[in-house]
C-alpha cells in the first residue's frame, strides 16, 4: 500500500465565512487538476514567494458546500489554491481573498480545536473509495486540526499526523456592502463605506435602503439605516458596547435583539427592541430573563422569536406588539464604563494592531524544554470523603502536563500535598508523581497501638496507553496502564513505631462504549463501562487487591428515561489493608473492606421537571431528575469469634438530582439521597434510614 506523507500547507490569507469545495457540479461533471513535480525546496512560511509557485496548477471557481450546495463563490472574494509536490511531500498553498480583515474569524483554541474560526484545508482520499480519507486543516491563527475520516463522514480527531503549516493574514482590511444579481451572483454595486463599519445581518427596507447591525472600528455597535446608492448612513440607535443583531422590518418598524440591563434598571439579558423609522424612538418590547432572538412580525401582528430554555431553543410569540410610551428606552448606553471592553480600549497600546506592519522574521527551531511550567488554572474537587484543590499547568506544545493538588480526607482528618506530571510526547504516555500526607490514620491490628496517626510519603511512576475508537454510532475508549509505587507505611516492632517503604504495582484497565447522546438524555441509551484495578505488594506484607466495576445502560420506558445496571467485585488478602478503598458498596451502608465482596445495583433515572429558572445570574436550574434504586450486596466477613460468614447487605431508596449551571457556563450537578437499609449495618447497628448529600465528583469540570 502506498503511503502519502503530507509535509506542508501554505496559506497566504484565510478569509471565508461559508464552506466551499472543489466538488462535482450539479450536472455531475468532475473537476480535475494536474499537480506538477518540482526539484526545488519550499519554505513553510505562509508566503508564496518562491518562483516555483508561479508554475503550479491552480484550483479556483469553488462552489459552496454549506449552507447552500453548489452556489458559486462571491467573485469579489475569490479562492485560489495551488498544488506542488517533490520527494519530501505534497505542498498546498493558496490565497483566500476577503475585503475586510474584521470578517476573519480567528481565535486560539489549541490543536484540533474548532472554536469560532474560519479555516481552510484539504482531504486526501488515499484509498479512492469515497468513504475514507485523511483531513488537514489550518486556521487564520496558524493552528492545525486533522482527522481520519471513515464510513463517509465519521471523523476521528484523536488521530494526529506529522505535517507543517503557516498562515499569513494581510493587514489591509476594509468592509463593504455588495448588491448582487440574485440569478448570476455577479456584483451590481459596491456600497461606499467611508467610516469602515463592519456590517452584519443587513435587511432591505425598500429597493434603495437597508437596515444593518454594524460595529465601528472602536468596537461599539449600533443599528443603522443605509442608503444603498451612495453609502450614507443614519443612526437608528446610539453606538454602545451592548451587542445587538437579528434586525427585521415590518410596517416601517425595525425589530431586533440587544443586550439590555447596563443602565442597572433591569437584570441584564438579551431582549427584543423596536425602532419606528418615523420617529426613531427606542422601545423595549420584551422583559424576559433568558435570551430571546430573531424577532419577526407575521401578517397577524404577532411577534414570533426564538427563546433560550433549559431544554433547548424554543419558538415563542407575543399576541400583539404595543409600542406605548411606557416602553420607551431613553438610552441604551447607560453605565458604559461598567463594560470591560471600554476600559480595555482606554489602556495604552489598545489600538496597536492597527499599526502593525508586514515583517518577515527568521525562523528558528523551538526549544522543546522551554516553558515547561505554565500554571494557567485552578479548580476545586469533591469526591467524598476527599476534598481539595488542584492547580493545572501545560507547556506551549501541550505535551507536558503537571498538577499540584491539596487533599483533605474527612474520614482520617488528614492532609496531603501532591505533584503529578504526564509526558505525552511519547507513546505510551509517561507518568510520575509524589505525595506527602500528614496525620493519616491506620488500623495496625496491634493490641498495644491499634489506631496510629502517622505521616507518609508516596512516590509513583508508570505509563498508560489511551486509545479512542470513533466510528459508526458509538464512541469506544480504552485506557491501559501500570504504576510502580513506593509508599511509606507505619510498622510496629520491638524497637517501637516507625515507617518502612511498601513497594507495590498498580495496574488498571478501563473500557467504555457508548452511543451518541442527545442533550436531554440523562444517560446514553446504550452504553457499557468496565474498570479493573489490581494492586500487588512486593515487600513487607503480602497485600494484594482486585477491584472490578461495570455499568450497563439501556433505554427507559419513556423518552429521556434511562435504566442502569451496575456491579462491583472485590477480592483481597486477609492481612491489614494499606491500599485505598475503591469498592462501591450498597448505598446507605458504612463501607466494608472484606476479603471478598460483590454488589449488583438497579437504577431507573427519569426527569421530574425543567424549572428553566435562574437566580441572580449566579445559578441556573436546568432540570430536576430522580433515580429510584435497589442494591444487593454480599460480603464474606470475618467476625471477632473467628467465624467466617457470608452476610447480605441490601438497600433501596431514591435520589433527587439538580442539574444546574453556575454563571450560565459551568455545569454543576448535586442531589439528595434517601436509603432504606433492608439488612443490618454491622458498622452502624440500628441504622435503618440514611439521608445523604450527593456532591459532584468535580465541582468545576476540566
Amino acid at each position: 500500500m502506498n503511503c502519502i506523507k503530507i509535509r506542508a500547507v501554505c496559506l497566504c490569507i484565510l478569509l471565508s465565512t461559508a464552506g466551499f469545495c472543489q466538488s462535482p457540479t450539479p450536472s455531475g461533471e468532475k473537476r480535475k487538476i494536474s499537480v506538477k513535480r518540482i526539484n526545488a525546496s519550499i519554505k513553510i512560511d505562509g508566503l508564496l514567494d518562491e518562483a516555483t509557485w508561479k508554475s503550479a496548477s491552480v484550483a479556483d471557481k469553488f462552489v459552496e458546500l454549506r449552507p447552500t450546495p453548489f452556489r458559486k463563490e462571491d467573485p469579489a472574494n475569490p479562492t485560489e489554491i495551488y498544488f506542488l509536490y517533490n520527494d519530501e511531500g505534497i505542498y498546498v498553498g493558496g490565497y483566500l481573498h476577503e475585503k475586510s480583515k474584521d470578517s476573519i474569524a480567528s481565535e486560539l483554541t489549541g490543536r484540533d480545536g474548532f472554536g469560532n474560526n474560519d479555516f481552510v484545508g484539504v482531504i486526501f482520499d488515499t484509498y479512492y473509495d469515497k468513504l475514507n480519507g485523511f483531513e488537514y486543516f489550518v486556521t487564520p491563527a496558524g493552528e492545525q486540526w486533522d482527522a481520519k475520516s471513515s464510513n463517509g463522514g465519521n471523523e476521528d480527531f484523536s488521530w494526529n499526523a506529522v505535517w507543517q503549516s503557516a498562515v499569513k493574514v494581510n493587514t489591509d482590511g476594509s468592509n463593504y456592502l455588495h448588491r448582487l444579481n440574485v440569478t448570476t451572483g455577479e456584483l451590481i454595486h459596491q456600497v461606499p463605506n467611508p467610516e469602515n463599519y463592519f456590517f452584519t445581518q443587513t435587511k432591505y427596507i425598500d429597493n434603495n435602503t437597508a437596515v444593518s447591525a454594524v460595529r465601528s472600528p472602536l468596537g461599539t455597535m449600533a443599528l443603522l439605516k443605509v442608503d444603498l446608492t451612495d453609502g450614507s448612513t443614519e443612526q437608528l440607535t446610539s453606538f454602545s458596547y451592548n451587542v445587538l443583531g437579528y434586525p427585521s422590518v415590518k410596517n416601517g418598524v425595525v425589530y431586533f435583539s440587544m443586550t439590555d440591563g447596563s443602565d442597572k434598571t433591569k437584570k441584564q439579558a438579551d431582549r427584543i427592541f423596536a425602532v419606528p423609522l418615523s420617529n426613531k424612538k427606542l422601545y423595549r418590547v420584551t422583559g424576559n430573563i433568558n435570551g430571546v432572538y430573531q424577532p419577526v412580525v407575521n401578517s397577524k401582528g404577532e411577534l414570533v422569536f426564538t427563546a433560550v430554555t433549559a431544554d433547548g431553543n424554543r419558538l415563542a410569540k407575543l399576541n400583539a406588539v404595543n409600542l406605548d410610551e411606557g416602553a420607551i428606552v431613553m438610552t441604551q448606553v447607560g453605565h458604559a464604563d461598567d463594560v470591560p471592553a471600554v476600559n480595555v480600549l482606554k489602556t495604552k497600546g489598545a489600538n496597536a494592531v492597527y499599526n502593525v506592519v508586514n515583517t518577515k522574521n527568521d525562523i528558528s527551531r523551538y526549544n522543546k524544554l522551554s516553558g515547561l511550567f505554565n500554571f494557567h488554572s485552578a479548580r476545586p474537587f469533591a469526591d467524598d470523603p476527599e476534598f481539595g484543590y488542584t492547580f493545572y499547568s501545560d507547556n506551549a506544545l501541550s505535551n507536558f502536563h503537571s498538577e499540584i493538588t491539596y487533599t483533605y480526607n474527612r474520614n482520617e482528618q488528614s492532609h496531603a500535598i501532591g505533584y503529578d506530571l504526564v509526558y505525552s510526547g511519547l507513546f505510551p504516555f509517561l507518568r510520575a508523581g509524589v505525595e506527602r500526607s500528614f496525620n493519616r490514620l491506620v488500623d495496625t491490628g496491634s493490641t498495644s497501638a491499634k489506631l496510629v496517626n502517622y505521616n507518609s510519603t508516596k512516590l509513583n511512576a508508570g505509563f498508560n496507553i489511551p486509545l479512542r475508537f470513533i466510528n459508526g454510532r458509538t464512541f469506544k475508549f480504552l485506557n491501559i496502564g501500570a504504576d510502580y509505587n513506593v509508599e511509606y507505611i507505619p510498622t510496629i516492632d520491638a524497637k517501637g513505631f516507625g515507617t518502612k517503604p511498601l513497594k507495590y504495582l498498580n495496574t488498571y484497565f478501563v473500557f467504555s462504549n457508548r452511543s451518541r447522546m442527545a442533550k436531554q438524555f440523562i444517560n446514553p441509551q446504550w452504553a457499557q463501562t468496565f474498570t479493573v484495578t489490581y494492586r500487588d505488594a512486593f515487600n513487607l506484607i503480602d497485600n494484594h487487591k482486585l477491584v472490578a466495576d461495570a455499568s450497563l445502560y439501556f433505554p427507559g420506558l419513556f423518552r429521556n428515561h434511562s435504566l442502569q445496571i451496575d456491579g462491583a467485585f472485590q477480592q483481597r488478602d486477609t492481612l491489614i489493608d494499606f491500599f485505598s478503598k475503591t469498592f462501591s458498596a450498597p448505598r446507605g451502608y458504612q463501607d466494608l473492606n472484606q476479603r471478598r465482596m460483590y454488589k449488583v445495583g438497579v437504577n431507573y433515572h427519569f426527569p421530574l421537571c425543567y424549572p428553566d429558572w435562574g437566580f441572580g445570574n449566579i445559578v441556573f436550574f436546568q432540570r430536576i431528575r430522580m433515580n429510584a434504586f435497589f442494591d444487593y450486596g454480599s460480603s464474606q466477613t470475618l467476625f471477632r469469634d473467628g467465624g467466617l460468614k457470608e452476610i447480605k447487605i441490601r438497600s433501596t431508596g431514591a435520589e433527587i438530582f439538580f442539574d444546574t449551571k453556575f454563571w450560565n457556563a459551568l455545569p454543576v450537578n448535586f442531589g439528595v439521597r434517601y436509603s432504606r437499609l433492608l439488612d443490618t449495618d454491622f458498622l452502624n447497628r440500628g441504622a435503618l434510614n440514611r439521608w445523604e448529600i450527593i456532591l459532584p465528583l468535580n465541582i468545576i469540570p476540566n
